[in-house]
């Protein structure tokens, strides 16, 4: 009965994971088209003749690119941490199991 609970609680942990990685995309896709509409702005308005902003329009698309990398990152990091827990889950699977069989390079 425990390893029923134990098994649960991981999928549960890795069903939050997965939901912040893809909330982490989302935003990191959402930060990449604000940064490009804030540097298409600011080229129109040079283009234009207008130099009023254009630092500032730039910054803030720059902000934004950072973001959008800056969220990636994390929501690798937590793709990258969800998978161990689905391996670590695969092994205590087969071990509980018992059936003899091992999976090569893993200790728990």
């Amino acid at each position: 009965m425990r390893s029923e609970s134990e098994a649960l609680r991981r999928v549960e942990q890795r069903a939050l994971i997965l939901v912040r990685a893809l909330t982490g995309f989302y935003l990191a896709v959402g930060a990449f088209a604000c940064s490009t509409f804030t540097g298409l702005l600011a080229s129109a308005l040079e283009t234009i003749g207008i130099q009023w902003g254009l630092t500032l329009l730039t910054e803030v698309a720059l902000a934004f690119a950072t973001i959008g990398v800056l969220s990636i990152a994390v929501a690798a990091a937590l793709l990258v941490r969800e998978t161990w827990i689905a391996y670590v889950g695969l092994i205590i699977e087969v071990q509980t199991a018992g059936s003899g069989r091992t999976i090569e390079g893993m200790e728990t």
